[in-house]
This record gives C-alpha cells, structure tokens and sequence, in this order.
C-alpha cells in the first residue's frame, strides 16, 4: 500500500497545481477508521474539468479505463488494488432499474452537496489525500464510532433500492445498529429490489458471506424487513422449534445464523477465500433447510428426521435467490451429508464399525466437495448452538469430526475424490459401446467397491459377463442394482 500512497499522493500534487483538490472518498475513509484492510480506494477530485483530470490520470497511471463514462470514472489497478477517480456528481431518479438516474457532473459541486448522493453517512465522508483533512457534515464518523448505520438523506434513499442489500451487507461486516425508522425505511423498499439485475444482487451478498465476521446480524436484518419473504422456506425457519437438548438457543432459524457466524470463523481460521469460503457458508445457511418440512413431535421430544436430505430440494432456490446457483453442485451435498460424521461415527462405536468403503463412498458422494469441506460444515452446526450444561455432548461430537477427519487422512481421501475403479476406456477396451450405461456401470463399480468390497479384477469379470446379454434396451439401472446386491 505504501507504493500505492505515494502514486496517489503525487496524482494529487499535480491535481492541487492546476487548482484542484483530491479527496479519498467512501469505504477506503471509512475501512482506515477502523483499521480495516482496504481492498479499492475511491478518489473524488474537485475542481478539475474532465478533460484536464483525463490528462493528469493518464500522466500518472497506466492502463487507464473509462468504467462509467455517465459518471465521469476513470479506473486503474495498482499491486491488486482497484482505483476508481471521479467527479463530483448529482444523481437524480428518472426510471426504474440501476441505469433510471439521470447524472450531472459538476467538478464545482461542494463537498456536502457531492457527498449527499451518498447512501449511509459511514460512507459520506471525504479525506484529503494531501492534508489528510476529514470532511464529514453528516456526521459519519460519529455513527460509525456509535456502530449506528443510518441513510445520509431519508428522501432520496429510497431512490436506489439496491440500498436494502447494502444496509443488510454492512450491518453484518461491521455490526451495526439499525434503528425502527431506517428498518421501516428499508421494508418499503423491498419490493423494488425486483427491478434490479440478479447480478447486483449476488454483488451484496457476496460482500455478506465472504467479508462478514457475524452475518447473522445482516441476516437476521434481512428477514425483519422482509428480504426472505421471497424464500417461505427460509422464511418458515424462525416458526420451527428444535429439542432443547441438542438445542438450547431456540429454533432453527438462530441456529442457522450462530452457524453462519462460526462458519465465518472456521474460514478465517483456515484462511478460504473466495468460491471455497463461498460453498462453506452457504452450506451453513442451507444445512437445515429441511427442518421446516420434517420437524414433528415424537413422544415428547422434537425430531426432525432426514431434514439433511429432504433439505437439498430447496438449497436450488436458494442459491438461485443470492445469485450464486452455479456453487450448487458443491454445497447440495454438503447440506445432504453434514450428518454422516457422526452416523459413521456411532458406528465405530457400536458393534459395527464402517469399513474403508464406506469413507471412501462418503468422498464420492461429497464430491466436488471434499470430507474436509464437510467437517468444516459439520464443525460450524456442533458449535453453532447452546449454551449447555455441559460439555459431554459437544466433546463426544469433537471426537466424531476428528475420528473421521483421521480416517480419511489415512486413506488419502480427506482433500480428495477416491479415483473411480474402472473408467470409460476400460469398457471400451471391453468392446463396449459408449452412451450414458457408462456412467452408470463405473458408479456401480465404485459401489460395488465401496460397499461390498469386491476387488477389481472380479468387477471387470462381472461386467464382460452382463455385457455379454446386454442390448439397446438394457435396462442398465435395474440390471446393475440386481447384480450389486447392496442398497444404491
């Protein structure tokens, strides 16, 4: 950063000779008062023309970009950090959508009036990149001391209804309050949240689940205004109680969110970033989705049977609901198997201890996920509740994660898929022609693998003879699930 301070500090040199002034504006202000690694500095630059700012960036930057030519930004990247330098600006509301504004840049505009467009006041604060001045007349530093999140101008707020995601993002990075009025204020604007794209969506919640340390807070904002009214499933998590013995914080919806806030400690712990921090705290969210559907009362006690898998019927809509739908090859099977360790578990200590097959068919069925991505997921569900008594449930749980985690070390599986027992080029080699029977035969070669323990050259020797009888019309499902003699 400090070669990138200096590049900016010399920029606003050449700005203040031609009778301008260079401010840092936005979230870079805002992240320095808290000590917060900055990731994309915003410079705002008064009294400069657009041309003659055009020259002055270009003569200090290099690979220029024009990134929103309405609005007079200029975009650079310097060690992996994005620079955008503007003008001041008015927006004004014409339309429906993020592009309804109408803009009128204004380099003269003041700075109180530049910073009005601004959406809450922690963001409504400028710096002098020369003096280091703060210029804040809405009051921003003192909210953000306060932990108090609230709109720089009620009237104009409800302009940019993107604004909703925004206030639920920051509230759960900086756990902020939010008062009854702005929560009224923002459930108003929730119905329009359907005029914008599916991508500035996903842009905010992307900002929740990888930079927040308590997403709860920004998702429990998110349902009392009504975000999740879209999701009734989500929506029905706060109505379903759970058994005060393995649940004592309450129903399954703060359940939920101490998992995604343990989640969010388990990746720091383990430093995942990115699409891999992604699929474990959206697994988190959706790991008891199926609890609403199958929670029911049994002989005194609240059970809710096959929820991990009854679950993954509705994980599609909700991933689809926070943009990200292309992770759901990954967390659909972490929701769905976030139990097996400890089902595996109670076997060893039973009388039937799980052989190597079934962690090996347990790698399988988690894949693209990994077991080590699933205890993660499994860790944040046995932490993410209580408080208990005692510790004898919690500790037992410990040493089911562990167990596993041990297990599949040994076996090599733990980071990784097991390699299939046969592949499409044996059966060819076998004189078989190709078509979707292959897939079917290695899955049940790996099953008969697994689960049987049926060596390979056996599983070769099974398949040339069903080859041998098979035709077009094969019904290679049912064949193969004759043949296997264990449970698909």
């Amino acid at each position: 950063m400090q070669v990138i301070h200096k590049a900016i500090r010399a920029f606003a040199e050449t700005v203040a000779l031609n009778k301008g002034r260079a401010f840092f504006v936005g979230g870079s202000v805002r992240d320095e008062m808290l000590n917060a690694p900055i990731k994309d500095i915003d410079i705002e630059v008064h009294g400069i023309s657009p041309r003659a700012l055009r020259k002055i960036i270009e003569s200090h930057f290099a690979n220029v970009e024009e990134v929103g030519a309405a609005f007079g930004v200029l975009h650079t990247t310097m060690e992996d950090v994005e620079v955008d330098i503007s003008l001041p600006r008015r927006d004004s509301k014409i339309g429906q959508g993020h592009k309804g504004f109408a803009v009128d840049v204004d380099p003269l505009l003041s700075p109180k009036e530049a910073l009005r467009r601004r959406d809450f006041t922690i963001n409504a604060m400028l710096k002098d990149v020369l003096s280091d001045e703060i210029v804040d007349p809405f009051g921003g530093r003192d909210d953000l001391r306060a932990r108090i999140l609230r709109p720089v101008d009620f009237a104009t707020f409800v302009e940019d209804p993107l604004r909703v995601l925004r206030a639920v993002q920051l509230t759960a990075r900086f756990n902020l309050a939010v008062s009854d009025d702005v929560k009224a204020l923002l459930r108003s604007m929730v119905p329009a949240l359907q005029e914008l794209s599916r991508d500035r969506h996903r842009d905010e919640w992307r900002k929740l689940f990888l930079k927040a340390h308590t997403p709860s807070r920004g998702l429990e904002l998110a349902r009392l205004i009504g975000v999740f009214d879209a999701l009734p499933i989500v929506a029905a998590m706060k109505a379903t109680p759970q058994e005060p013995e393995w649940h004592p914080e309450g129903d399954v919806w703060i359940h939920t969110g101490m998992v995604c806030d343990v989640a969010a400690k388990l990746c720091k712990r383990e430093r995942l970033e990115g699409a891999l921090r992604l699929v474990i705290m959206l697994s988190a969210f959706c790991h008891d989705l199926g609890k609403p559907e199958t929670t029911q009362m049994i002989k005194g006690r609240i059970r809710s049977h096959q929820h991990s898998h009854v679950g993954i019927r509705h994980v599609r809509d909700v991933l689809e609901f926070f943009g990200m739908e292309s992770l759901r090859d990954t967390v659909e099977p972490l929701v769905a198997y976030h139990l097996t360790p400890y089902d595996l578990y109670h076997q060893q200590v039973s009388d039937s201890p799980p052989g190597d097959g079934a962690i090996f068919s347990l790698a399988r069925r988690v894949h693209p996920a990994t077991i080590d991505h699933l205890l993660l997921v499994a860790e944040a569900d046995m932490l993410g509740r209580g408080p208990f008594l005692d510790d004898f449930a919690k500790s037992e749980r410990h040493a089911a994660l562990d167990w596993l985690g041990d297990r599949a070390c040994t076996l090599d599986v733990r980071d990784r898929r097991p390699p299939d027992v046969i592949r499409g080029n044996d059966l060819l080699a076998l004189g078989m022609k190709p078509g979707p029977h292959f897939g079917k035969i290695v899955r049940a070669a790996n099953l008969w693998h697994d689960c049987a323990h049926v060596q390979k050259a056996e599983i070769f020797d099974r398949i040339k003879t069903l080859a041998k009888t098979a035709s077009d019309d094969t019904d290679w499902e049912q064949l193969l699930t004759d043949v296997s003699g264990v449970s698909r």
